[in-house]
């Protein structure tokens, strides 16, 4: 049983969203910075999650995404090109060995493809298993690159959107050196060009979401569980893909299991809270819902 004991209730509130919104696509009504490389209003959003995340094909579709960023190696992925997404897979392990990993083979790439799918007005969703390592390494990377911020800024910016991450120490060693040869050490710490600012100052949340800022990152909140015939065997795949999605589902709800414990936590930590407010005689001050369930 993994134990949340002592996870900051921020922390815990992004590992139960699968999904967090980092670039917003501009509209009329919405600020940009003038030193917008794009300040088109075709300009398309970035967003950064779960693998939990493509279980709400419907959700996904809402938040306008496109094309998704796959890092993890799984023979199990639902087969979303089927509904018309376009995926680009990176097939790489979250581990602490660089001979075994270097993330810096993979970013010129992927950056230039996140890149080339925004100016197209595209939506795209990063994502791996967690959303906590290899994604968000991935997210920094193109922060550096495209909207020229140093390495400290787009940690930063992105933990600030999604407060679980924690790229592990080989992707932090390759993510200083992607610094150095995208000449971003000097640049200012501050909002990636094209961000959208939520009225507390953190980016702006989803579909009745907390706002950013010290309430609590913005999210898109989704379901953890597949519906009942949502994910269906291919014809003609036959055995493999019958037991490829087996194992998907069985991700998938140890995944509803792990969020459910992390979401009785954090309400346990606000009771305790409240009991302390009430016995020292002060008033209680309930935190906004987590936000709002998303279910096809």
């Amino acid at each position: 049983m993994i134990r949340f004991d002592n996870v900051p209730p921020e922390v815990m509130q992004a590992m139960c969203t699968p999904m967090h919104p980092i670039l917003t696509p501009p509209s009329s009504s919405t600020p940009i910075s003038p030193s917008s490389s794009s300040p088109s209003s075709s300009t398309g959003g970035l967003y950064l999650g779960s693998l939990a995340a493509l279980s709400d094909v419907p959700a996904l579709r809402a938040a306008h995404i496109t094309h998704l960023v796959q890092i993890l190696d799984v023979p199990w992925l639902p087969p979303l090109q089927q509904q018309g997404f376009i995926c680009y897979q990176i097939k790489i392990d979250d581990t602490e060995d660089e001979t075994k990993v270097d993330l810096r083979r993979y970013l010129k790439e992927a950056t230039n493809w996140i890149e080339g799918v925004i100016r197209q007005g595209g939506g795209v969703l990063v994502h791996c298993q967690q959303g906590v390592s290899r994604s968000p390494a991935i997210v920094i990377a193109f922060l550096m690159r495209f909207r020229g911020m140093s390495f400290d800024a787009a940690f930063a910016y992105t933990k600030r959107c999604r407060a679980c991450i924690k790229p592990n120490t080989a992707f932090m060693r390759a993510l200083r050196d992607w610094e150095a040869i995208t000449g971003t050490a000097s640049s200012p710490i501050g909002i990636p060009a094209g961000a959208y600012l939520g009225s507390s100052g953190g980016p702006g949340g989803m579909h009745g979401g907390a706002g950013g800022g010290p309430g609590g990152p913005g999210g898109l909140r989704l379901q953890l569980q597949l519906p009942p015939g949502k994910m269906r065997t291919p014809s003609g795949m036959g055995g493999a893909a019958a037991t490829a999605q087996g194992q998907q589902q069985q991700y998938l709800q140890q995944q509803q299991i792990q969020a459910q414990q992390a979401q009785q936590a954090y309400q346990q930590q606000q009771q305790q809270q409240q009991q302390q407010t009430q016995q020292q005689g002060s008033p209680v001050v309930t935190r906004p819902p987590l936000g709002r369930r998303y279910t096809s």
